[in-house]
């Protein structure tokens, strides 16, 4: 069973995202401002308080839990949440009209029934594509979702089929500019209850030049130098983003509690074994990323 930590940064059952005082709209009104000024424009709003979605394992659903269903598709997010999610992860690129779409890959070719790379293809394209083409939950034998009829969503459908549902937006290798990513959030007054992370420093860094309220992760030269902290400059030592979403195999008691010390929250990725997720919370972390959601919540009641 999970220990309770001494002077936990988590306190009651469930909390809202931290969001700013008001700057819905803000974002639209300064659509062709550089980074450096739609930042100014967004200094104003509160500062960023450490978010914390619940007290205990957030469990967030890696593409919407892809060992269960397609992953990214509108299908999965909705199992996901059926089977006990707090969270949606998912993967953004643009296409070839500037649209904002859902997938992993830099290409359709592994996912889908089509060929190429997504930013080549409009979005009228990837609509006609099969999102579930690829999906196989027992390594090729069968293929049951091929043909229904589900599609590569837009990031605009899973922000109305899922309102107030706490999203982990990953813009992929930088396709998505995070103004642009940022002004459409705002402009479906969603900035309140989102995070975004990414394997790139600039990106994160630009979201929070950009709109310093909304909750980021650490990218990887950040997360290295948390990482190399000397305990004796803990103290002084600031970091940059809320999150920190290390791969599971490296995470153990001593880097969730360094985390822990400097205000950091610690998401590991991604975590299918459910001995992996009982030792993960044993250890401490405050949730997983994972593709099956529905373990997770079996070994996190288990472990309650």
């Amino acid at each position: 069973m999970r220990s309770d930590r001494a002077g936990s940064h988590r306190s009651g059952r469930r909390r809202p995202l931290p969001g700013p005082t008001d700057r819905r709209g803000v974002l639209a009104l300064v659509g062709g401002a550089s980074v450096a000024g739609l930042a100014g424009c967004l200094r104003t709003a509160a500062d960023p308080a450490t978010p914390a979605f619940l007290d205990g394992i957030t469990n967030v659903a890696h593409q919407g839990g892809d060992l269960l269903r397609p992953g990214n598709t509108l299908p999965a997010f909705e199992h996901a949440l059926e089977v006990g999610a707090d969270v949606l992860e998912m993967d953004l690129w643009l296409s070839a009209d500037e649209e904002i779409v859902v997938i992993h890959d830099a290409t359709v070719d592994r996912t889908t029934d089509g060929s190429g790379r997504v930013d080549e293809h409009t979005l009228a394209e990837l609509t006609e594509l099969d999102a579930a083409y690829g999906w196989s939950p027992d390594g090729g034998e069968t293929y049951p979702y091929r043909g229904e009829g589900i599609e590569i969503p837009t990031l605009e459908e899973v922000l109305d089929a899922f309102p107030g549902t706490p999203l982990l937006l990953e813009p992929k290798h930088e396709s998505v500019p995070p103004e642009t990513l940022l002004e459409f959030l705002d402009a479906h007054g969603r900035l309140e209850d989102v995070i975004v992370g990414a394997f790139e420093d600039g990106v994160v860094g630009d979201v929070r030049e950009i709109a310093p309220d909304v909750p980021t992760g650490l990218g990887p030269r950040e997360g290295r130098r948390f990482l190399t902290t000397a305990r004796a400059n803990e103290p002084r030592y600031e970091p940059p983003g809320e999150f920190l979403f290390p791969p599971y195999d490296v995470v153990g008691e001593s880097i969730v509690e360094k985390a822990h010390r400097v205000g950091l929250e610690v998401i590991p990725w991604t975590v299918n074994d459910r001995e992996e997720m009982g030792r993960l919370v044993e250890a401490g972390v405050d949730g997983l990323i994972t593709d099956d959601p529905a373990a997770l919540t079996d070994v996190v009641d288990a472990n309650a």
